[in-house]
């Protein structure tokens, strides 16, 4: 047997050695534990479907993924099945969208990286995670029964629709618990799962076809000659002492130039997509030392990695302007703007400004400033879907009005006001994009009267001396069914935290 063949079974055998190591040492090669089956999720950041290798593990996903495909040479892959899914928070149509492009963004990352893979690739988008989240809440160990129960009735209620299942489930008092421990793990998961010759891949799966492919080099290594092996023995010439210097240099000539190029071109791509590098690198020393004492060899430039630059493009509630609808029908007008302050805070404020006249016969002037801040009681999360739900307000308000109608007693004057506000908004319309909100306030007014009257032919109007006086009230203060617009502001943002 040759110098190159004993070269060759050796170095492949250590390969073998290097790849059961490997596994035995917690598949640091394989990147996933033996028990586990090979799955990836990849993460987005809220309301995005952009790609962020930086983002929680994506970094690492990405390594073992590329770990895996290159561990399967390609060929040997029948098929990766992307699903991308959304969180079950805000509107629904919303995250469907969002699933979608999602999978788009999977789709062209993973054709541009892995072009060969072209129909093998299947990617899907399934909306909103709901099953995932049962998932995490029957297993969660700090929940309660009573509060596990509790929840799991609501999600496996299906009598009701998302909506009203997201609304009871925003209102259970361990929604923040859940929100803030699952939710960014179920936002933004892509989830690849491979396949080669119809079964999903498992660490197993890779180190067969490793081992498959070392004993094949050393069947193409080894002499087929029955005669020729019996009379070589590799433990023989492996024990025997180091050759003379003639007999060195001749075998690394040969080797150098028959064959030590594609030998040493295999085995270092696969222990380098194999193994780890530590192990690699102690056996090729000792194999180099113990066979071919000046043995050439060929340095690998390492490919650059390709960064993705992360675009999050998000959508930011940041003013809702309103107008009350029964003040409008009575042809009082006014207008309202409403700003988020934080998940449960708002300000308000509101002004009525209608100024009418009709000679000296009728008129309707209002001059009236108004400010409430708010408390929202759902814990609002998205930005897009604050100012709903439920509210309680306190408000402050004054103005100066003057009101006439036909030959009746005129009045003039200021008055101001203080006092609650209870509420309720809630989107409406196909798209979901416009609010109505529902609010009685209740408080206590105090007013500084003047009357009036005008002349029979309208002519003049003449104050009443004796009508003056002050009026203090307590009770309902207003009343609104307002019609509510929201202005959303959509903005890129590259890299970073949330």
């Amino acid at each position: 047997m040759s110098l190159k063949a004993i070269y060759r079974i050796v170095a492949l055998a250590a390969l073998m050695l290097i790849t059961s190591l490997s596994t035995a040492r917690g598949g640091d090669a394989l990147s996933c534990d033996n028990s586990q089956d090979t799955t990836f999720k990849i993460n987005f950041r809220f309301d995005s479907y952009a790609i962020d290798p930086n983002y929680r593990n994506n970094k690492s996903a990405f390594e073992q993924l590329d770990r895996t495909i290159k561990g399967l040479n390609g060929e040997r892959i029948d098929s990766i099945v992307i699903t991308t899914k959304a969180s079950p928070e805000g509107v629904l149509e919303h995250n469907i969208a969002l699933a979608r492009k999602r999978a788009n963004s999977m789709r062209a990352y993973m054709n541009e990286k892995y072009p060969e893979l072209g129909s093998r690739l299947r990617v899907s988008a399934e909306g909103e995670a709901w099953s995932e989240l049962r998932e995490f809440i029957v297993n969660d160990t700090k929940l309660s029964s009573n509060s596990k129960a509790r929840i799991l009735a609501i999600l496996d209620n299906e009598t009701i629709s998302v909506g009203t299942r997201k609304w009871r489930l925003e209102r259970d008092p361990e929604y923040d618990y859940i929100y803030n421990r699952y939710y960014p793990a179920l936002r933004n998961s892509a989830i690849y799962q491979i396949y080669s010759n119809g079964k999903q891949v498992t660490p197993a799966t890779i180190e067969s076809v490793a081992q498959q492919e070392v004993a094949e080099h050393i069947a193409e290594a080894t002499p087929t000659k029955s005669s020729q092996l019996s009379e070589e023995k590799p433990t023989e010439v492996v024990a025997e002492e180091k050759p003379t210097q003639e007999v060195a240099e001749k075998g690394a000539d040969e080797v150098a130039e028959k064959g030590a190029d594609e030998v040493a071109e295999k085995v270092a791509d696969e222990v380098a997509e194999k193994v780890a590098d530590e192990v690699a690198e102690k056996v090729a020393d000792e194999v180099a030392e113990s066979i071919v004492q000046e043995q050439p060899t060929e340095e690998v430039a390492e490919m650059p990695t390709a960064r993705i630059e992360p675009i999050i493009k998000r959508d930011t509630m940041v003013v809702a302007l309103k107008s009350n609808m029964l003040y409008d029908a009575l042809t009082v007008l006014n207008a309202e703007v409403e700003v988020p302050i934080s998940r449960h805070f708002s300000v308000a404020v509101e002004y009525l400004f209608p100024w009418w006249e009709s000679g000296n016969k009728y008129c309707l002037q209002l001059l009236e400033l108004g400010v409430e801040g708010r408390y929202w009681f759902r814990n609002n999360v998205n930005k897009v879907d604050r100012l709903g739900g439920h509210f309680l307000g306190v408000y402050g308000m004054s103005a100066m009005y003057d009101i006439q109608k036909d030959y009746n007693p005129a009045h003039q004057g200021e008055f101001w006001s203080a006092g609650l506000t209870y509420g309720y908004a809630m989107r409406v319309g196909k798209q979901k994009r416009i609010s109505l909100e529902f609010a009685l306030s209740v408080g206590y007014l105090t007013t500084d009267y003047r009357n009036y009257f005008p002349a029979d032919d309208y002519s003049e109007l003449y104050i009443d001396k004796l009508g003056y006086g002050r009026l203090r009230y307590f009770g309902p203060t207003k009343l609104k069914v307002s019609l509510v617009v929201p202005f959303n502001i959509g903005y890129n943002k590259k890299g970073g935290s949330r």
